[in-house]
């Protein structure tokens, strides 16, 4: 595998490997992650765009907003048939569909 491939398979994931990530260094500073509770109040659909980009204190005209809108659009597209598609809108929710996309079961550690 590359390693610096942004799509991997199932079968690329076992113990040892290793990935390395590259993320855009054009994320603003202050861009967080929102928390499960906040990002589950949210409308994340383009046809409520406008509640999404008021609710974010978002400008509709800017470019955020056209970010905001190209990133729902390519959520709302279905999967092709050869992939498994998430769109995460907290990590919470992204780590719940890494864990149930590769039927791992949450197993209790020993106290120590």
């Amino acid at each position: 595998m590359s390693s610096q491939s942004l799509f991997f398979l199932e079968n690329d994931l076992f113990p040892g490997a290793t990935f390395d990530l590259q993320f855009k260094r054009s994320i603003p500073n202050h861009a967080d992650l929102l928390p499960r509770c906040v990002a589950d109040a949210l409308p994340f659909s383009s046809n409520k765009l406008p509640n999404v980009l008021a609710l974010l204190a978002v400008d509709p005209n800017s470019k955020e907003a056209r970010d905001i809108s190209a990133t729902l659009e390519r959520c709302e597209r279905t999967a092709n048939a050869r992939e498994t598609k998430h769109c995460a809108t907290s990590i919470e929710s992204m780590v719940d569909f890494a864990v149930s996309a590769l039927a791992v079961r949450k197993k209790s550690r020993p106290h120590r």
